[in-house]
């Protein structure tokens, strides 16, 4: 006896957490790429590309109406033209396959090519941006170990001698010749370094206040985004709202 088929809730039940699963890895991969400051229209344009490519059933791309060949000839052009051909070439190519009657074979081919280009290239920008705040991170703590440096300098190191022969430091000289200056500088010290325990906030103060307020702006951006029904981010490309062809980013060389 043959098992009964799935009821239809459990069906879309397994649809469901299947798209879930997509968005959780989506989203996840945008906010890596928000942590390292890579930029939004990057993050649109290969958010858009991965999920337009990933939405592609095999059965639209097989059919025999126009849409569906117009579908396989870009597909195959965008493969040739990641591969580094120039667009006549790659015009030649896409013929060949068509005039051969592996078009389809060739289209599907492609399809999982375009899919792993995108996704390297996507990763190799996030990884590239990671290696960026990376060494930006050290360029700042060398920063801050020169300004601890020297503020250690300023106040041990003697440096000069009153008038009485005594040894002063630099700072111990100011404060004797500007007694109210230095007591208003000391305290200001003070609260900007929490009590002297964090020097690090006076250095890169700005670079910090702008990188933190580009990320909220990047976030924001994005979560209010408008959705396609898949769950997909809508960016508007341009193209026929009619075309299976219309969620592609602006970027794209097809013919």
């Amino acid at each position: 006896m043959l098992p009964l088929p799935d009821p239809p809730e459990k069906f879309a039940e397994a649809i469901e957490l299947q798209v879930k699963a997509r968005m959780d890895e989506r989203q996840k991969r945008i906010d890596e790429a928000l942590a390292v400051n890579v930029q939004i229209d990057d993050i649109k344009r290969y958010e858009n590309a991965l999920t337009y490519l990933d939405g592609i059933e095999e059965d639209v791309l097989v059919d025999e109406s126009d849409e569906s060949e117009n579908l396989r000839k870009q597909i195959i052009y965008q493969d040739y033209i990641n591969k580094g051909f120039k667009p006549e070439r790659a015009q030649k190519e896409v013929t060949k396959s068509f005039n051969a009657g592996t078009d389809i074979e060739d289209a599907k081919l492609a399809l999982e090519s375009n899919k792993e280009y995108f996704k390297e290239e996507y990763d190799e920008l996030i990884e590239t941006n990671k290696q960026k705040v990376k060494q930006e991170k050290l360029v700042r703590d060398q920063q801050v170990s020169e300004f601890k440096k020297k503020v250690l300098e300023t106040i041990v190191k003697p440096v000069h001698k009153d008038k009485d022969g005594k040894l002063l430091t630099s700072l111990q000289k100011y404060s004797k010749e500007n007694p109210s200056d230095s007591e208003y500088y000391f305290s200001l010290f003070y609260e900007l370094t929490d009590g002297f325990k964090n020097v690090d906030k006076l250095v890169g103060q700005k670079v910090k206040q702008n990188t933190k307020s580009a990320l909220r702006s990047l976030d924001n951006k994005l979560k209010n985004a408008p959705l396609n029904g898949d769950g997909s981010f809508d960016f508007n490309s341009g193209l026929d709202e009619n075309s299976h062809l219309s969620t592609l980013p602006k970027g794209w060389k097809f013919a």
